[in-house]
C-alpha cells in the first residue's frame, strides 16, 4: 500500500468514528448513495433481488474502493502539485466534492474530517522522506538504490489482499460504529411499554416444528433500508410535524404520542423485493397513535387529498387521505411491548398496514396534507406497487407416521384470508385447515394440511392462498419489480 493509500484509509475510519459520535452519517455514504443512484434501474432491481439486505453494504464496499484507488492521485495533489501550499486546500476541495455529491444536509462533517484527517495523516508520512517529483508517487530513490523492485505473482497477491483489507475494513468499522451509537446515544432508558407474550394455538396442530410463529421474535423480525447507514435520531432532539393543507399545525415529541389514547394491532408487514417464498415478511404488535386521531387534531382543509410522509434520510411516501384514515394505519413507537429499535425507526414510524413496507416511513419527522400527489422515493424509481398480493408459502413439509404434514402461512394485506389450497405434483388442489380466527384482519394466517404420502420422497408440495373477497393468488411467475413477485411457492418432501 502507498503513502496515499495508508492516510486515505487512516481518514476513512477516523472520519467515521468522528462522524457517527456527532450524529452525521458515514462520510462515503453520500458517495455509496450515488453510485446506487447511478446504477440503472433494471441492474439495480436484478441486484437488489440477487443481494437483499446485502447490497447497501456492498454499495459501502464499492465507495471504499474507489476513494482508496483515488488516493494516490489525490497524494499527489497534495504533495506535488506545482501550486505551493494552495495544493492542501485543493486537495480539501476535491476530497470533500468526491464524497459529498448530492449530501443531505448533516452529511458535510464526514467529508470535511475525511479531508483534514487525509491531509494530516499524510503530512506524518511525509516525515524523513524526500518530496517526490511531480507525476511520481513517492519519495525519490537515494542513488545507486533500485527504484522498482521485482512486482512478481505473491508481490501482487500479496499487494491485492493488502487492498482488500483496507476496503473492507474502511467498510465494516463505519456500520459498526453506527450501530453502537445506535444503542447507546441518544435514547431515554425507558422501561418497556407493556408485558408482552405471544398468544397461545387456538387451534390443534399448529405448535408445529418449522412452521412460522404468528408473532416475530423482535430479533427476527425482517430488516430492509434505502440506507447504507441508517440514520441515528436523538429522542431529545426529535419531533414530528403535521403541516400542510391544515388548521391547525401539529409538533409532537415522542412524549406527546405516547400521552395520547395508544392503540395496539397485530400487523404483518412485507417488503416488495420479497421473492415468493422468500423472507422479507414479519409480524408483530405495533403500538402507537392512529394517523387518523393525528389528522383529525390538525383538521385538514377541504381540499385535502394526499398525505406526504417524510423522514431524515430524505425517505418520502404518499397515501391518499381516504387511505390514511384507515385506523390500522399507525404512527407507531413500539413493537411487541417494547420501545421502537433504531433498525425499526426509533422514535417513531408509519405503519401502512395492508401495503409493502417502503411506504412505512421509518423515523417519521414530517407528515405534510397536500392538494395534490407527491410522488414518494420509490414511486420516482419506478415502483408502482399499492396493496400487498395475496400469496401462500410453504414452510414446512415432512412426513408422519402416516402420510405427512405440510404447513405456512398466507397474507393478503387487508383483504385477509378465506381459504388456503395445497397440491402434490400438480395434481388437484385440496383444503387446507387454517388457524382460525386470525389474530388482526391485516395479519398473516398460519395453515396446516396432512397429506396422503408415504414413500413418496421428494413429491412437490405448492400452496395458494384465496383472499378474504374470494379472488385467488396470482399463479403467474413474475418477479419482485415493479409491482412485487407473484406466482406459487412449494416444497418437496424430506424424509
Amino acid at each position: 500500500m502507498g503513502r496515499g493509500q495508508v492516510a486515505a484509509l487512516v481518514a476513512l475510519v477516523a472520519s467515521a468514528a468522528l462522524a457517527s459520535l456527532v450524529g452525521a452519517p458515514p462520510p462515503l455514504e453520500p458517495l455509496a448513495a450515488l453510485v446506487m443512484e447511478w446504477t440503472p434501474v433494471p441492474i439495480a432491481n436484478a441486484l437488489l433481488d440477487l443481494l437483499g439486505p446485502l447490497g447497501k453494504p456492498l454499495a459501502l464496499v464499492g465507495a471504499s474502493a474507489i476513494v482508496l484507488g483515488l488516493s494516490g492521485p489525490l497524494a499527489l495533489l497534495a504533495l506535488a502539485a506545482p501550486f505551493g501550499r494552495l495544493n492542501w486546500l485543493l486537495t480539501v476541495v476535491a476530497v470533500s466534492l468526491l464524497v459529498s455529491p448530492l449530501a443531505r444536509p448533516g452529511t458535510v462533517v464526514g467529508p470535511g474530517a475525511l479531508a483534514l484527517i487525509f491531509l494530516g495523516a499524510l503530512a506524518l508520512t511525509r516525515r524523513g522522506a524526500r518530496r517526490a517529483p511531480f507525476g511520481t508517487s513517492g519519495p525519490v530513490p537515494a542513488e545507486g538504490r533500485t527504484p522498482c523492485a521485482p512486482t512478481g505473482r505473491r508481490r501482487f497477491l500479496i499487494e491485492a489482499a493488502r487492498n482488500a483489507g483496507a476496503i473492507a475494513l474502511a467498510s465494516i468499522l463505519p456500520l459498526g460504529a453506527a450501530e453502537v451509537r445506535a444503542r447507546v446515544v441518544g435514547r431515554t432508558v425507558r422501561p418497556p411499554l407493556f408485558p408482552f407474550e405471544p398468544p397461545p394455538a387456538r387451534a390443534p396442530g399448529f405448535e408445529l416444528a418449522g412452521l412460522t410463529p404468528e408473532v416475530t421474535p423482535l430479533p427476527l423480525f425482517y430488516r430492509m433500508s434505502k440506507n447504507v447507514a441508517d440514520p441515528v435520531v436523538d429522542e431529545t432532539a426529535w419531533s414530528v410535524s403535521v403541516a400542510g393543507r391544515v388548521r391547525r399545525v401539529l409538533s409532537l415529541t415522542l412524549d406527546d404520542l405516547v400521552a395520547l389514547p395508544r392503540a395496539d394491532h397485530y400487523i404483518t408487514m412485507e417488503c416488495v423485493s420479497n421473492p415468493v417464498g422468500g423472507p422479507l415478511w414479519s409480524a408483530a404488535l405495533f403500538s402507537g397513535v392512529p394517523l387518523a386521531r393525528l389528522l383529525e387534531r390538525a383538521e385538514p382543509l377541504a381540499d385535502a387529498a394526499w398525505i406526504s410522509f417524510e423522514g431524515p434520510d430524505g425517505h418520502r411516501e404518499q397515501l391518499s387521505l381516504a387511505r390514511a384514515l384507515d385506523p390500522r394505519i399507525l404512527v407507531a413507537y413500539g413493537m411487541n411491548g417494547q420501545w421502537l429499535e433504531p433498525v425499526h425507526g426509533f422514535p417513531a414510524r408509519l405503519v401502512a398496514a395492508g401495503l409493502y413496507g417502503f411506504r412505512s416511513v421509518k423515523w417519521l419527522t414530517r407528515i405534510e396534507v397536500l392538494d395534490r400527489p407527491k410522488p414518494g422515493h420509490w414511486e420516482e424509481r419506478a415502483w408502482t406497487a399499492a396493496d400487498i398480493h395475496t400469496t401462500a408459502r410453504v414452510d414446512v413439509v415432512r412426513p408422519e407416521p402416516v402420510g405427512a404434514v405440510a404447513a405456512g402461512v398466507a397474507f393478503a394485506g387487508v383483504r385477509g384470508i378465506s381459504a388456503v389450497q395445497v397440491r402434490v405434483d400438480a395434481g388437484p388442489w385440496q383444503p387446507a385447515e387454517l388457524h382460525t380466527p386470525p389474530l388482526s384482519e391485516v395479519m398473516w394466517v398460519q395453515w396446516r394440511a396432512p397429506l396422503a404420502l408415504t414413500s413418496e420422497h421428494g413429491s412437490r408440495v405448492e400452496a395458494r392462498a384465496i383472499d378474504g373477497r374470494g379472488a385467488a393468488q396470482d399463479e403467474t411467475p413474475r418477479g419482485q419489480f415493479p409491482n412485487g413477485a407473484t406466482g406459487l411457492h412449494g416444497l418437496s418432501l424430506r424424509s
